[in-house]
């Protein structure tokens, strides 16, 4: 049964929004960071928005574990920043947003038990009353902990636990189901397409964007990362199919492409304007998000996890010292 939600128009919102899109990096701002070293790029991002996360980090953490802390630790603020400000009929639609990042902390959780991992917190996106329910997780015996936070998601536990037993690809996937579902379950009273349409281009444009990063690995043989570290999730396609095409030809790998994006992928130069077509069609979409939309919170957090994305693989990609050869074919067309 679908929820109806009316959703309000906020210029105070928007004004807000506006601000902090105003903060984001631009595309000249990446490109520059490319030529720093790790730590310059962090000194770089003290000075320019993320000086809180580094600050209370930079001593406590070391290497991945300081890039994933730095990271979630600002879109936790962002997000946090956002939900005050939001009206509680929006804070409601977004909260159905904020799923996925929860749905990120339990997979979290999990991979950090079966890695034997001995600390969560860096991993865990949201404030801390949002964490501290993974943290009391992080103790217990898994399968516990799986069955606790489902309920706390409100997720049928038992179904759960039946994908975990499969393996951590169907856990995920199943997890992310639930969150389209719950995302698509709201009968959103505001606009009858533009919404829809955000939908449509989230997902589409996660599923190009893992295209193109498996086929940099695969094509360029950038062995020091595996498609693993580089995965996206939320998109239609599922990292399992990207998984079962590691083995076979590059030549195949473009026909699989070509069927699960409904077009002609005849090399990476295709995928390229494919994305570069969908990132047009995409502006031309957030032209019709008005100033004032409850959309327009959306708009936000799609650049700023963009951004995410793109600091994320070039902070790795400098901590590993990869060439700057690497580094541009990993990053080409994630910024």
């Amino acid at each position: 049964m679908k929820k109806s939600v009316t959703l309000k128009r906020s210029p105070y919102e928007s004004a807000k929004i506006a601000v902090k899109r105003g903060s984001l990096y631009s595309e000249e701002e990446l490109d520059s960071l490319k030529k720093l070293e790790f730590e310059e790029i962090l000194k770089y991002m003290e000075e320019h928005g993320f000086k809180e996360p580094i600050d209370t980090s930079y001593l406590a953490y070391e290497g991945f574990y300081l890039i994933e802390v730095v990271l979630n630790k600002y879109l936790s603020l962002m997000y946090g920043d956002v939900m005050v400000s939001s009206s509680s009929q929006n804070r409601e639609f977004l909260e159905s947003y904020y799923l996925k990042y929860q749905i990120h902390n339990l997979m979290a959780l999990v991979r950090c038990r079966i890695s034997n991992e001995k600390d969560i917190t860096p991993y865990l996106i949201g404030d801390n009353r949002r964490q501290e329910k993974y943290v009391k997780a992080f103790e217990m015996p898994l399968e516990d902990a799986i069955v606790y936070i489902s309920k706390k998601l409100k997720f049928n536990e038992g179904e759960v636990l039946d994908a975990y037993s499969k393996g951590l690809f169907d856990l995920e996937n199943y997890l992310y189901a639930q969150y389209y579902k719950q995302i698509f379950s709201f009968d959103i009273t505001y606009n009858n397409s533009d919404e829809h349409k955000f939908r449509q281009f989230i997902q589409s444009y996660i599923d190009i964007l893992n295209a193109r990063a498996f086929l940099k690995l695969k094509v360029d043989g950038i062995e020091k990362l595996s498609f693993n570290d580089l995965f996206v999730s939320g998109g239609k396609v599922s990292r399992d199919i990207f998984t079962s095409l590691e083995s076979i030809a590059n030549e195949e790998v473009l026909e699989k492409f070509s069927e699960l994006f409904s077009m002609e992928i005849t090399s990476f130069s295709s995928l390229d304007r494919a994305f570069n077509n969908h990132k047009q069609a995409g502006s031309k979409m957030f032209k019709q998000i008005k100033f004032g939309s409850p959309f327009y919170v959306l708009k936000f957090f799609f650049e700023l996890e963009n951004q995410i994305t793109s600091l994320r693989y070039l902070l790795k990609a400098k901590y590993m010292k990869l060439t700057d050869d690497e580094i541009e074919s990993l990053m080409g067309g994630n910024n």
